[in-house]
């Protein structure tokens, strides 16, 4: 039987970790710190003075970013989101309305159009199973986003978690693209990575 990489376990592990700690929490718990991330974030300046943001559609028991779509949208910002095709990397599509999402290949919402938006992304809301206070991000085990990131220009990286997916020893590779700002309902941590 073949093994994994030792770097793989290891996020294999963390990720089993971090769902778990993200999942036992409940409900009310996850609709009230969502609201109180969703508040922190539209004190960043950033998110102010930002005419094209990304921002992926929550699932399961992610951080709930619908309510953060729809100020964007009332604010008059230019909101991409995620779409991704089968055998292709994942691009950034204008977000036209709720009326305007399907269920997408992973069973997530994305925009029915497929057209990326071309031109430079100003802010980017990242999802992620878990982070570390210096801004390493782990995710789904795809890499959709640290290619995204490595091709796309794009402004600042804004990852979003409940405090309970924030852990200072997760493993990470030089592949992994880390974020700029980690928001959660505790706290708004600055890493400011090298971009």
């Amino acid at each position: 039987m073949e093994t994994l990489e030792p770097m793989t376990e290891q996020k294999a592990a963390a990720r089993g970790l971090l769902r778990a700690r993200r999942e036992n929490l409940d409900l009310n718990s996850r609709a009230s710190h969502s609201a109180t991330i969703l508040s922190r974030l539209f004190q960043l300046p950033e998110m102010h003075a930002a005419g094209v943001i990304f921002c992926f559609i929550s699932s399961g028991a992610e951080v709930s970013t619908r309510e953060v779509i729809d100020q964007l949208l009332a604010l008059g910002k230019t909101v991409l989101a995620p779409k991704i095709l089968r055998g292709e990397p994942m691009r950034a599509v204008p977000f036209r309305g709720w009326d305007s999402v399907s269920p997408g290949i992973l069973g997530i919402l994305a925009p029915v159009d497929s057209v990326a938006y071309p031109e430079r992304v100003d802010l980017v809301i990242t999802p992620g199973l878990g982070f570390t206070p210096a801004g390493t991000r782990i995710g789904y085990g795809r890499g959709y986003y640290d290619r995204w990131f490595a091709t796309h220009e794009h402004g600042l990286r804004v990852g979003v978690a409940f405090e309970c997916q924030i852990d200072p020893s997760l493993p990470s590779v030089a592949s992994d693209v880390p974020m700029n700002i980690i928001i959660t309902e505790q706290r708004t941590i600055a890493t400011q990575p090298d971009a």
